[in-house]
């Protein structure tokens, strides 16, 4: 279908990515079925420094998001002796690549932001 709308589709990575979104949202809605590999699957809601900076009350400019996501980072690396994943995001318009972090990472992630208050 993409193809017959518009037979360049793919170099629009912008596009890309909202159509994986929208079909991981819909197809694996409710499943059990792990859609970022950090942890064990119970735990695989993602969630971002964002969010969670949102849900402790703290306000975060673009460039405390990117302190808070180095440090999650390198607890990260601390913790599990590796880095976590990365997953396609649209920042500002464009698509960059971001670490991955599964609610069994939220103590990291409030950590990096608590940091920053």
């Amino acid at each position: 279908m993409m193809e017959m709308l518009n037979p360049q589709w793919r170099d629009d990575k912008r596009l890309v990515l909202q159509a994986t979104d929208y079909l991981k949202n819909n197809i694996f809605s409710g499943s059990s079925a792990p859609q970022i590999g950090n942890g064990a699957a119970h735990s695989s809601e993602s969630i971002s420094i964002g969010s969670v900076a949102l849900e402790l009350g703290i306000s975060i400019s673009k460039a405390d998001a990117i302190l808070a996501g180095k440090h999650a980072a390198k607890m990260y690396r601390e913790k599990y002796k590796e880095s976590p994943s990365k997953h396609n995001q649209t920042i500002g318009g464009n698509v960059i690549l971001v670490n991955s972090y599964t609610q069994q990472d939220r103590d990291l992630l409030e950590t990096a932001n608590k940091a920053l208050a």
